[in-house]
């Protein structure tokens, strides 16, 4: 990203925030959603890992009931499967009456953690991508393959149509079977660890440097590491450390540990709405829905936004 992008952006960032029907039907949306909603206006920011294999028209109806919950703005990830995006772009984004756009590269390697929001609540300012990790072999023991492909972080950056709020969303899957029993390391799959450490990296140095343009940072995703454990023990290879170290902070850290997990049939917490602290948009709900047919469920985070 240039300076002179960098300078355009940290001026716009000082436009005076209004609440306005937008921000009125998202706080309606909300509320339909058993939401707690606060005055003003706010937005609705969400996490899905849709689960590798299963139907494209399936994904589709799963991302359409997410909506309908009051999400304004969706990260998915497992989203490779080309006939996936398809089915998104064809019923969501490019039909007569569709209200969703999306960042959905067909890119090799970038295309699996798309990033959806809504037209007529943001329009898009830039967007991008960055490599955090390059193609490796770390061996059969653990989730996926014994081949893991690059990793990438997607971005958008988004115009609050209501208020001229701008706002980065970053989108990443991180390098599973990397937390061990007891919630620290891994030692047993050191190639894997390696690989995490360098996806944070890569992580903390972008939301470095959007941090720098004084827009709003939020970051979502899959980071396969259970926020019950690792807020106990905060080893410094895993989110809890990395992102606190750049002011960034997971939804649960405000808003609690819901009852229910995000992944299988116990309580893991490995999928997160993070948000960039003290940037005018403080949490104000959150919510793990249930009822979907992928092995993790989606989490919505709400943030109200100030000015």
């Amino acid at each position: 990203m240039n300076s002179r992008r960098l300078s355009v952006i940290a001026g716009a960032c000082g436009l005076l925030l209004t609440a306005g029907t937008a921000a009125a039907t998202t706080a309606q949306a909300s509320q339909r959603a058993g939401y707690r909603t606060d005055t003003g206006s706010s937005v609705t920011v969400a996490t899905y890992n849709t689960e590798y294999g299963r139907s494209a028209d399936t994904v589709v109806a799963e991302l359409k009931r997410i909506a309908t919950d009051g999400a304004d703005v969706i990260g998915l990830q497992e989203m490779g499967v080309k006939a996936r995006r398809d089915a998104v772009r064809a019923q969501m984004i490019d039909c007569a009456g569709c209200k969703w756009a999306a960042l959905m590269t067909d890119l090799p390697e970038q295309n699996a953690t798309p990033i959806l929001y809504r037209s007529a609540t943001f329009s898009l300012q830039d967007s991008g991508t960055k490599k955090v990790s390059e193609r490796t072999y770390v061996g059969s023991s653990g989730a996926g393959p014994s081949t893991l492909k690059a990793k990438y972080v997607n971005w958008v950056l988004l115009r609050h149509r209501a208020t001229g709020r701008l706002m980065y969303v970053l989108n990443n899957h991180a390098v599973p079977s990397v937390q061990g029993a007891d919630g620290g390391p891994n030692t047993k799959n050191p190639e894997r660890l390696e690989l995490y450490r360098q996806h944070m990296a890569g992580l903390r140095s972008l939301i470095t440097e959007l941090h720098a343009t004084g827009a709003a940072v939020f970051v979502t995703g899959d980071f396969n590491v259970n926020y019950r454990r690792d807020v106990v023990l905060q080893p410094r290879v895993f989110p809890y450390h990395n992102l606190d170290q750049v002011n960034v902070a997971a939804s649960y850290r405000r808003m609690g540990m819901p009852r229910i997990g995000t992944h299988g049939s116990g309580d893991r917490l490995i999928d997160y709405v993070h948000h960039l602290k003290r940037r005018g948009t403080p949490v104000s709900a959150q919510r793990v829905l249930t009822g979907y047919g992928s092995d993790h469920r989606p989490v919505l985070a709400s943030y109200r936004i100030k000015r």
